[in-house]
Parts: C-alpha cells; structure tokens; sequence
C-alpha cells in the first residue's frame, strides 16, 4: 500500500540571473537544484525566472511540521544574513509544502510558531499544493 508522502522545497529566486555560488556560501549546503533565467527547459520553453533549490525530497509521513523542521534547522543559524542577502539583492524565497496523500491517510499540516517567525524573517511565501 502507498504511503502519504510530504516534501518541503526552499526557493530564492528572481527574475534576473542569480549568484547561486553566493547563496550556497550563506546557507551552507548544496542546492538540490539551480537554473537561471532563459534556460531550456524543452525545445519551445525557457525559464522565466533564475532559482537556488534545496529540497527535502518526499519523506513517508503524517506531519508536515517533521518535515518542515528539517528546513527550519538548515536556515534559522543563518536567517539574518539570508534576509540581508535577500533583500540586498532585491530577491524573493518560498517555502513550497507537497503533500502526496495516499490512502486515505491525509498528514496533519501544522506550521510550527518557529516556521512562521522564519518566513516572516525572509519575507517567503508559504504554497502548500496537495495531490490525491
């Protein structure tokens, strides 16, 4: 039987070309992905925006805030020079929340104070998508 499955996705991006050495300096760990403006993504469409992705990947399990902690960890020691950085460079960052709910297993989705004060911190955005 399939498990519900949540993944947790932290984006800097910008409609511009990004520094992506740069953002990996401060936040200490590698991306999961990068890509910048006007990348290929087929062979009739290119990116509209430049982006710096770390990604949880999908993690069998019923608590977002579990899941979200894992990115709370990564960021929160290095959240003022982030948001410096940020806003310096006239950047935008989200959190992106991917729940795969399978059988009839729906996660609780409890944002934690801690994430909340984070997000607020960077100025991200919070997208949840949910797929059955």
């Amino acid at each position: 039987m399939k498990k519900t499955e949540i993944k947790v996705e932290f984006t800097i991006y910008n409609d511009l070309i990004l520094n992506h050495e740069e953002i990996t300096k401060i936040i200490g760990c590698e991306p999961t992905v990068i890509w910048n403006n006007g990348d290929q993504i087929r062979k009739d469409l290119f990116r509209k925006e430049s982006a710096w992705v770390y990604s949880t990947g999908y993690v069998d399990s019923l608590h977002v805030d579990s899941i979200l902690d894992i990115l709370i960890q990564m960021v929160e020691p290095i959240v003022i020079p982030l948001s410096e950085y940020i806003k310096e460079h006239d950047l935008n960052s989200k959190f992106d929340i991917v729940l795969r709910i399978a059988g009839n297993q729906p996660p609780s989705h409890c944002l934690p104070k801690r994430f909340i004060y984070l997000c607020s911190q960077l100025n991200a955005d919070i997208d949840t998508d949910i797929y059955l």
